[in-house]
C-alpha cells in the first residue's frame, strides 16, 4: 500500500521524540507556516467575500457564477503571497518553468477546492435554505483546509527548508 504524504510527514519525525532541537525547530517553522498559510488565506477570503457580494448585490449576477468570478481572484492572490512569504522556507528553483509548473499545481488544487467549496455552497442553498453567504463561509473553510495538505504534500513539498525564516 502507497504511503500518504501525511503518513510519510508523521514518519519523518522519527525516534527523536518532538523534545530534540532538530523537532522543535521543526514544529516552529511548521508553526509559522501554519499561521503564514492562515492569514493569506484570509486574504484571499476577503477578497473572494466582498467580491461575491458586491456582484450578486450590486451587478445582480446569479450566486455560482458571481462565486466562480470572486473565488478565481482570489485564490490568484494568493498563490503569488504563498509563494513569496508562506512558503519561502522551501528550496525550490524559480526559472520560469519551475513557477508556471507550481502555479499549474495551485490552480489544479484550487480548481478541486473550488469544486469542493461550490459543492457544498450549492448544497446549503438549495438543499437546507441556507443563506448564501454563510453557506459559502462554509465551503471556503473545508476547502482551505483540503488546499493546506495539499499544498505542503505536493505544491510546496520539500525535504530541505532554506535557512529563509518568517
Amino acid at each position: 500500500m502507497k504511503e500518504t504524504a501525511i503518513v510519510k510527514w508523521i514518519k519523518s519525525w522519527g525516534n527523536e521524540g518532538l523534545n530534540s532541537k532538530t523537532n522543535k525547530e521543526r514544529i516552529s517553522r511548521e508553526l509559522r507556516r501554519v499561521i503564514s498559510y492562515s492569514l493569506v488565506g484570509g486574504s484571499g477570503v476577503l477578497i473572494s467575500m466582498a467580491l461575491l457580494w458586491a456582484l450578486v448585490e450590486y451587478a445582480h449576477l446569479f450566486y455560482l457564477v458571481a462565486a466562480i468570478i470572486s473565488t478565481t481572484l482570489g485564490i490568484t492572490n494568493n498563490f503569488f503571497l504563498y509563494e513569496k512569504w508562506t512558503f519561502r522556507d522551501v528550496k525550490r528553483q524559480f526559472t520560469l518553468k519551475k513557477l508556471s509548473g507550481r502555479w499549474l499545481q495551485y490552480s489544479f488544487v484550487r480548481l478541486m477546492g473550488m469544486g469542493i467549496g461550490l459543492a457544498i455552497l450549492t448544497g446549503l442553498v438549495e438543499g437546507l435554505g441556507m443563506h448564501y453567504f454563510i453557506a459559502n463561509t462554509i465551503g471556503i473553510i473545508v476547502s482551505i483546509i483540503f488546499n493546506y495538505f495539499l499544498s505542503i504534500g505536493w505544491i510546496w513539498k520539500s525535504n530541505t527548508p532554506t535557512n529563509k525564516q518568517f
